[in-house]
């Protein structure tokens, strides 16, 4: 009989493990067919508040439900429906009070401790909307989720690139190649666009044109303005005043610079007066060239020109042109999916950022 009694109360202690382990302890009055949160919906949840796009939310089912248990700071269960909290979040992070009403707090027992709830999410904005906390996403899984979303490795090449003109993986490229006497060979290859100035043939930049600028400057080979067309342009925001671009003569930008590097006023003759139309840069002149020629000589201090920091895509087209199929070199810390979201995040154009929103609208959350 003891015998029987010591068994039935050791089947008891394992079955009491089981139900902890397995069934939450508490009771949920309102959401009684919840299933547990995912990575995905982590994501979801990190790109709705990060990129403030509440939409992002509907992603995650109202059946997803998340119950952190018990810390050092209290012994009750914390549960909410994650959907509920991607929009109590995104709510804060846009100080959009209507995203309160797509909260649904959940109902337990005993009581939920939980903070996810539409009376809490208006009374911190009409308050402190500081979210106080940091979303991301899981850092082992969301190299799939941007492949999925069709971004490549080349994307990232880019990112780096525009974080770092000077230092990425095209400039590395760039800096090494250049100082081949087979690259300059090439380069001096390439096709002439020079012709008359027409203002019926005014026409933005080519890659090849872009590349040769920067080439003559950077290599010292101002022979290679003379293969730009004066009715060449392309559209550069004046530093004082980002919102408005202004239309720069690419060949006097190349003249210019070529004159200002080498000290020699006879670059300056070659800058001309060209009409793009009102938008015109017209600080660029012969005699402004002339000018910073005299004050560099006297003064010792040497004056810069418009760098087209922005157009490693033109660059890499005229590389790959050139022959160079891959023209980028790795640094040796990699540059990875997390940087690469990051850089979404905080440095990107506002047009890479929603296409990046536009690309999660497409993932499923299965």
């Amino acid at each position: 009989m003891r015998r029987n009694i010591w068994l039935l109360g050791i089947l008891l202690a394992v079955w009491l493990v089981s139900c902890v382990h397995f069934f939450p302890p508490h009771l949920q009055l309102n959401a009684p067919l919840s299933r547990s949160v995912n990575l995905k919906d982590y994501f979801f949840t990190a790109a709705a508040v990060n990129f403030s796009e509440p939409s992002l939310c509907n992603k995650i089912s109202w059946f997803t439900v998340d119950s952190p248990g018990p810390n050092f700071g209290s012994s009750e269960y914390d549960v909410y429906s994650q959907r509920s909290k991607c929009y109590f979040y995104t709510a804060l992070t846009t100080k959009n009070a209507t995203l309160c009403d797509s909260i649904r707090r959940i109902i337990t027992l005993p009581s939920n401790r939980s903070e996810i709830s539409r009376s809490e999410c208006l009374a911190r904005l009409h308050g402190n909307p500081y979210a106080g906390e940091s979303f991301f996403p899981d850092v082992y899984t969301i190299g799939d989720r941007m492949t999925a979303m069709g971004y490549t490795e080349e994307d990232k090449r880019a990112a780096q690139d525009a974080l770092h003109p000077w230092d990425g993986p095209l400039a590395r490229f760039y800096n090494e190649t250049s100082k081949t006497d087979t690259f300059k060979d090439k380069v001096r290859k390439l096709h002439d666009y020079n012709e008359g100035y027409a203002p019926d043939k005014l026409r933005p930049a080519n890659h090849d044109e872009i590349f040769l600028d920067i080439v003559a400057y950077d290599d010292l080979m101002p022979e290679l303005c003379e293969k730009i067309s004066p009715n060449s342009f392309k559209e550069v925001a004046v530093p004082y005043n980002g919102r408005v671009s202004y239309k720069l003569s690419v060949r006097n930008n190349c003249f210019f610079a070529a004159a200002q590097k080498t000290l020699r006023t006879d670059f300056c003759s070659k800058v001309e007066r060209l009409d793009f139309g009102p938008s015109t840069l017209t600080s660029l002149t012969r005699g402004k060239c002339e000018y910073q020629i005299t004050q560099s000589v006297r003064t010792g201090r040497s004056y810069g020109y418009i760098y087209f920091i922005d157009s490693t895509d033109d660059v890499v087209h005229a590389l790959r042109g050139l022959g160079y199929d891959k023209p980028f070199l790795a640094d040796a810390k990699e540059f990875s999916w997390a940087d690469f979201y990051m850089y979404l995040e905080f440095d990107a154009p506002s047009g890479e950022r929603q296409r990046f929103v536009d690309r999660v609208k497409t993932l499923r959350n299965d």
